[in-house]
């Protein structure tokens, strides 16, 4: 859905059956120059209701879309918060997250009915910013509402004081985090650094999984974009066909 200059893109057809509540969107800047409110404001994700029953919710965050993220994504410094210590870059980017113009966790559970139940969304790098959006949200329902989260392809988000408390906070059933093994991305920041994995990881191994696994052969960047790749998951996790295959 992203698309350069668009804040409120239209939801993609493969999601019929959910309406747009309202968008996330983010400062992206270099070194970390959000934290002044430097930056340019882009799109980063949504809430969305189902149609068919409105006491389900879903929060979406995307992936990397632009060289400045990519370079923002390669700081890999940790950083102390009110949860634990954090990856720089990404944290960055979370805390400059609004929805309908205030802080994005606030603005969302401002929009979820008491009852209701949501489940998050991220990957790649919205796979460590949906991490941190879960960890407030579940703090903003305050009970309220469920909270659930599905992460893809993520990062590791932060160091073992992070992971830990998010895990005593979220609960172990309360969310899983998705890893194909050929996917480097999730590897990094790099464990010598402290940096840790969410303790509930679902390890995606091609010979187990429900779907195919990648087949492409060429250039490392050509490998990687294909073990990543959104849909690579989906496929893994036997939730994706593409269009003109049998089922």
């Amino acid at each position: 859905m992203r698309r350069d200059g668009v804040l409120a893109p239209d939801l993609d057809e493969r999601m019929a059956g959910w309406r747009i509540i309202g968008y996330i969107t983010a400062l992206n800047a270099l070194f970390g120059a959000q934290i002044i409110g430097a930056g340019d404001r882009v799109y980063y994700g949504f809430l969305a209701q189902n149609v068919a029953d409105p006491s389900l919710f879903v929060v979406v965050e995307r992936g990397t879309g632009s060289v400045i993220e990519w370079i923002q994504n390669a700081r890999f410094a940790p950083i102390p918060t009110q949860y634990g210590f954090v990856e720089a870059g990404f944290w960055g980017i979370h805390l400059s997250a609004q929805y309908k113009g205030q802080n994005a966790a606030l603005g969302i559970a401002a929009d979820i009915p008491s009852g209701s139940h949501v489940t998050v969304i991220g990957h790649s790098l919205g796979g460590a910013l949906a991490t941190y959006l879960t960890r407030e949200l579940v703090d903003a329902a305050n009970g309220d509402f469920e909270v659930e989260a599905q992460f893809f392809a993520s990062p590791k988000p932060g160091l073992v004081d992070f992971v830990n408390g998010f895990e005593t906070r979220v609960g172990r059933n309360n969310y899983v985090s998705h890893v194909f093994v050929s996917d480097f991305v999730p590897h990094l920041p790099p464990g010598f650094m402290g940096y840790h994995d969410l303790p509930n990881v679902n390890l995606i191994q091609p010979r187990t999984a429900l779907g195919p696994a990648p087949t492409k052969r060429g250039s490392p960047l050509e490998v990687y974009r294909e073990a990543h790749h959104a849909t690579t998951y989906a496929s893994l996790l036997g939730a994706y066909q593409p269009a003109g295959e049998a089922a």
